[in-house]
């Protein structure tokens, strides 16, 4: 999964992308993997991703600045 969303954030550096947004899923035991398809919040924090919002219990709103 690190792997992939390093390689998202570079392209979105490549082509020209000032923030990038993502919608992760908070890890719990209930979920089974088919739940994480858009990742999961510790990896996004790893990346330097930050919360800006939560609307939802499960999936809060994280960006990442992109320096040019």
């Amino acid at each position: 999964m690190s792997e992939l969303l390093a390689a998202a954030i570079n392209w979105a550096d490549r082509h020209g992308a000032l923030i990038v947004e993502a919608y992760p899923i908070e890890p719990r035991n209930n979920l089974n993997n088919s739940t994480f398809y858009t990742g999961i919040v510790p990896v996004f924090q790893r990346a330097g991703f930050v919360e800006v919002c939560r609307r939802s219990k499960r999936q809060p709103i994280m960006r990442k600045t992109i320096d040019q």
